[in-house]
Parts: structure tokens; sequence; C-alpha cells
């Protein structure tokens, strides 16, 4: 049916708090409510792992993950033209971020 996950944003320590969400419902599953769902889990398993914000890069023409995001409170952050090649075509991405009230305490590197 789909699959939402997170990762690193970048690799160093001054960004340890940040992660880069990955969210996919089949094409056959679409507009049912499992992107809401997962969406829901991975900020919900965010903010339990104690991170501070969630970057989302998404397709600029995706104007559902767009909304979807959204939805949830993300807010767009910037445009990079071309950086992807799929679908035979050049692909602009939008970045939208969440920030999160986690962690209390953090700490540098």
């Amino acid at each position: 049916m789909g699959f939402g996950t997170y990762g690193t944003f970048r690799v160093r320590p001054a960004y340890k708090y940040t992660v880069e969400n990955s969210l996919y419902v089949h094409k056959d599953f679409r507009g049912k409510g499992f992107g809401k769902i997962l969406l829901g889990e991975i900020i919900k398993n965010a903010k339990d792992q104690n991170y501070h914000c969630i970057v989302g890069v998404i397709d600029s023409a995706n104007e559902t993950s767009i909304q979807l995001h959204k939805s949830f409170g993300f807010e767009f952050s910037g445009q990079i033209k071309q950086v992807g090649f799929k679908f035979n075509r050049w692909l602009d991405v939008d970045f939208y971020q969440l920030l999160l009230p986690t962690p209390q305490f953090p700490i540098d590197g």
C-alpha cells in the first residue's frame, strides 16, 4: 500500500536534529487517507526520537504531496531547479519543513 520513513538530512553533527522524510503510496491506494496516516506517524516518531526539524523534498509538480505536507503544518522553504531526472524529464524540487518542539535540551555536536 505504501511506506513512510525518514533519515539523515546531512551527515555533519550540526544537523543531527534534522531529518528528511520520504513518503510513498501505491497508485491503487491513493486518496484513501494512507498518506495522512504515514505522515502522522513520521511526525510522531520524529518527536519521540527528539528531532527538531523534518524536511520534505518534493517534486515541485506533485501538488498532492505538497498539500499533504502543508496540511500537517510544513512550510515552503525554497526550491532547487532541475536537480532530479525522472520520468524522462528534469525535476525541480521544493523544500518544505516542519519545526518540532523537541528536543527540550539540545546539545552541540
